[in-house]
């Protein structure tokens, strides 16, 4: 802690200088009304940097026009903002506060509203998020008036800070090939020098050429501002071919000979990525009768996994009730491996031939997304965004003028298909948009719903019989989502309702009985607030995990009336191991789950008494007991008494 605030004391210091506490900037601003967006104007605007670390900002002459009348507002100060220093050498800052017009700095117009309770000017809400250095700012305002209601947003200055250059060191295999002939590979150290404006400095020190006595020190080859673009496949590609003069090596005791072959012609070509990088550099010595082949590092990256699923589907827009002829779309979906998608639309237009509008980039982050008993994932959003320029150069976009705007936006999907439908209320510029992406028209997965009784036996004591209402969803890969509706557990005098109890995705296979058999290994959890609250014991047990990742199996079978299944959970548990049973669509007397009641069944409750299986269902008359009553009740069953 103590090292992280010298380290933001000194970034504050570098910036401002000890004796300097206030730094002005003259960035233009945007002001959003409502949604109405006015054309840029020139700004003024101050930081004062506070001795505990706190920054006051200050906007000069604010110009808005409130209830058609244009307002000029001296100056809007904003105290104590929370300031932080970040890795890329900005300080960021954010905060609230009020402020008040005076009221003879309103107009007639203005000072007849306020008297009459139509305007209200006094603590006006503020709040700021924005970011500076010594040369340039960016903030984002927002003002909140409450009489005539609104929403004024004022962005300042533009978020296009140039970045720090950032020195990376790899070490890679040099080759050096003179005239067709290799030499023995060795290993040695290469500068990349991120500028964090799309270019790079390379410099590959102390170059050799041959080795043993027959070495020549030539130098450094330090080449400036290379641009670098960017792969498809995730790497960084740069490329430099002109004359250069190559500088001494780092050793002064060195004869360094080649800054005596003067300017002479060099090409470059390389890539890279965090981790690696590769480049040749071919160097033309022929007035010396050489020619120079150098080989940095192996070209064998590992293709990064694609990320974002692709969907290309139907786009079809309406505009005011009017839809336009439906058009080709693609939309990428990213999984952020949290429950979460971002939603990127890209290069969105409005209408069709001349009247088409350019939009922008739709892009949504951060959307909650949730399995449906249908099969499929859906997502849904309500909020607001600010479109982004599009992809494509030399368009005028019209989307990111617009400010933030509301949008909802609804959605479904499975690996192969996606359907969207998004609103966008565009209502102060007199249109409802809305925007319809694929077709509703999944293959849906078969539903089969069965009611069953079932017992529950905790450490081989077994409940009393209840009935539940299982979903069985038949998925498209030999697979079912399985789905017992108000469990109850019960052992003793313990009662947990831990309501629907869901297993996916377990494997399946037709059996010669004509039924349909499935099987898996999965972990459930009861939520502690499923737990009796009167239970001190049981809690305690929750908090220390106890009812988390509980392992669990489940086998059975099922055909269209029928449903068997048998559901088994075992976990230690403060040094005993706790044994769950649950059996699902057992009859009275079907002791061995067999669908029918014969002689089995009465073998089965001898086992039982034997104590060489579990109780289970063989408590055929309900006692508690499993003893020759039971054993008496399955023949009976036979007999059909």
């Amino acid at each position: 802690m103590k090292k992280t605030l010298l380290t933001i004391f000194c970034a504050m210091t570098a910036l401002f200088g000890m004796a300097q506490t206030e730094v002005d900037y003259t960035e233009q601003y945007v002001v959003t009304v409502n949604g109405t967006t006015d054309a840029p104007k020139d700004g003024e605007q101050t930081i004062v940097n506070n001795s505990d670390g706190t920054v006051n900002f200050v906007l000069h002459n604010l110009n808005v026009e409130v209830m058609g009348q244009s307002l000029s507002v001296e100056k809007v100060t904003l105290k104590n903002l929370t300031a932080t220093v970040g890795t890329d050498g900005l300080v960021s800052f954010k905060g609230e506060d009020k402020f008040t017009i005076p009221a003879d700095k309103l107009n007639s117009t203005l000072q007849m509203a306020v008297s009459m309770g139509m305007a209200n000017f006094t603590d006006i809400p503020v709040t700021i998020d924005g970011k500076f250095n010594a040369e340039k700012l960016y903030a984002q305002m927002d003002i909140k008036l409450t009489k005539p209601a609104m929403t004024i947003n004022v962005e300042i200055g533009t978020d296009n800070f140039p970045k720090p250059a950032v020195t990376k060191i790899y070490t890679e295999r040099l080759l050096v090939t003179i005239n067709g002939e290799t030499s023995e590979p060795q290993m040695t150290d290469l500068t990349v020098v991120d500028n964090g404006d799309g270019t790079i400095n390379f410099v590959l020190r102390n170059f050799f050429l041959g080795a043993g006595e027959e070495t020549m020190p030539v130098g450094n080859i330090a080449i400036e501002n290379i641009p670098v673009t960017e792969g498809k496949d995730g790497l960084k590609y740069f490329s430099y071919n002109d004359n250069l003069a190559i500088q001494p090596g780092d050793d002064e005791s060195v004869e360094w000979v080649g800054p005596m072959f003067g300017p002479i012609p060099l090409n470059l070509n390389g890539k890279m990525n965090d981790e690696k990088l590769y480049v040749t550099i071919d160097i033309d010595l022929e007035a010396f009768g050489q020619t120079v082949h150098v080989e940095l590092g192996t070209d064998d990256f590992v293709t990064p996994e694609p990320v974002g699923t692709v969907y290309t589907e139907q786009l079809l827009v309406t505009v005011n009730g009017e839809s336009n002829e439906p058009q080709e779309a693609s939309i990428t979906v990213y999984d952020n491996g949290d429950g979460t998608i971002n939603f990127v639309l890209k290069n969105f237009f409005l209408g069709a031939g001349e009247d088409t509008m350019p939009v922008g980039n739709i892009f949504v982050e951060n959307i909650p997304v949730e399995e449906g008993t249908d099969g499929l994932q859906h997502f849904a959003y309500d909020g607001t965004i600010v479109i982004q320029p599009g992809d494509i150069e030399g368009v005028e976009w019209y989307g990111p003028m617009l400010g933030p705007i509301p949008v909802v936006l609804k959605g479904k999907m499975n690996d192969e298909k996606l359907y969207v439908i998004i609103d966008i209320n565009l209502e102060a510029f007199g249109q409802i948009v809305n925007v319809q992406l694929g077709t509703d028209d999944f293959p849906m997965p078969v539903i089969k719903n069965f009611t069953e009784p079932y017992y529950v036996t905790v450490m081989h004591e077994q409940s009393s019989v209840r009935t539940a209402n299982i979903e069985i969803v038949e998925n498209d890969d030999a697979t079912i989502n399985f789905t017992i509706k108000d469990l109850v557990l019960e052992g003793g005098e313990l009662t947990i309702p831990v309501g629907d109890l869901t297993l996916h995705y377990l494997q399946t296979e037709e059996g010669a009985d004509g039924m349909t058999h499935f099987s898996g290994e999965r972990s459930i959890s009861i939520p502690a607030d499923k737990l009796p609250a009167d239970s001190q014991e049981l809690q305690a047990a929750a908090m220390m995990g106890a009812f988390n990742d509980i392992p669990t199996t489940i086998t059975g079978k099922y055909n269209d009336n029928k449903l068997y299944a048998d559901i088994n959970a075992e976990k230690a548990v403060f040094g005993y191991t706790v044994t769950l049973r649950v059996q699902i669509g057992v009859e009275k007397g079907d002791v061995n789950c067999d669908s029918k009641v014969d002689i089995a069944d009465a073998v089965s409750v001898l086992n039982a008494m034997a104590g060489e299986t579990v109780a289970g269902v063989a408590d055929v008359n309900g006692d508690k007991h499993v003893d020759i009553a039971d054993f008496v009740s399955v023949l009976n069953m036979m007999a059909g008494q």
